[in-house]
């Protein structure tokens, strides 16, 4: 009987990692500092060695870096929009912080005329981003869900009605599993998604209701914000 339970137990376990996408070590909240939580309560990305978070309030208005080893925030930008798709840039012993923000009524994002339209032009493809070797997009179309194809527009792949999906790896896309009632948010979950085999893993609870992740490029880091304000990072083996 033992050997029986032993053997079910190991298959049950079994079953489980081979559903895992990816490995998590650790989902722990950030204690932003009180002076600075109450004019954030958002994530705006997270820097490549996964070190800083950069931080801004729901309305994307001023950017602040935070650093977490000394848990401590200093503030990059007062201006409106400057936590709106923010791009680093490591330039020696210099960060560049960059964004797409063009004016408060307009917030479109941009769609170069070399980006891949493989649903057709005039979609208004959201949350565009290349793979880590350039050679894979990523982009959501409101009422299709979010896709890849190859940077010719071949090989589209759809993944699912997934928002706010940036690339963990070449080959893994995190994303948010948000559902509303029509006015509020009622549950998020933070998810991966293996492009290779089609497999999905949630990474958070979705009664926490995080939402919008940004990894470093390590792939060992995921910062997200929930929708009470608070900031949280996620840690993969």
């Amino acid at each position: 009987m033992k050997s029986l339970i032993q053997l079910l137990f190991l298959l049950s376990l079994s079953a489980a990692l081979s559903a895992q996408v990816v490995q998590v070590k650790s989902v722990q909240r950030v204690a932003v500092p009180d002076t600075v939580a109450h004019q954030t309560g958002k994530v705006a990305g997270i820097e490549p060695d996964g070190r800083h978070i950069l931080l801004t309030d729901p309305a994307n208005r001023g950017l602040y870096r935070y650093t977490v080893l000394t848990k401590r925030a200093k503030r990059l930008s007062a201006e409106d929009g400057a936590g709106y798709r923010v791009h680093v840039e490591k330039k020696g012993l210099r960060t560049l912080y960059t964004n797409d923000y063009a004016t408060a009524a307009h917030r479109a994002p941009r769609v170069a005329e070399s980006d891949p339209q493989p649903l057709g032009p005039g979609q208004g493809y959201l949350w565009t981003s290349y793979s880590p070797s350039g050679e894979k997009y990523l982009f959501y179309v409101s009422g299709y869900g979010a896709f890849v194809c190859q940077r010719d527009g071949s090989e589209l792949q759809r993944i699912g009605a997934l928002r706010a999906a940036r690339w963990l790896t070449e080959d893994i896309i995190i994303a948010m599993d948000d559902e509303d009632d029509g006015e509020v948010v009622t549950a998020s979950t933070i998810v991966a998604y293996d492009l290779r085999n089609g497999k999905r893993q949630a990474l958070t609870d979705a009664a926490l209701k995080m939402m919008y992740p940004y990894a470093d490029s390590r792939g060992k880091k995921i910062a997200c914000s929930s929708d009470d304000g608070n900031i949280y990072l996620i840690t993969l083996r």
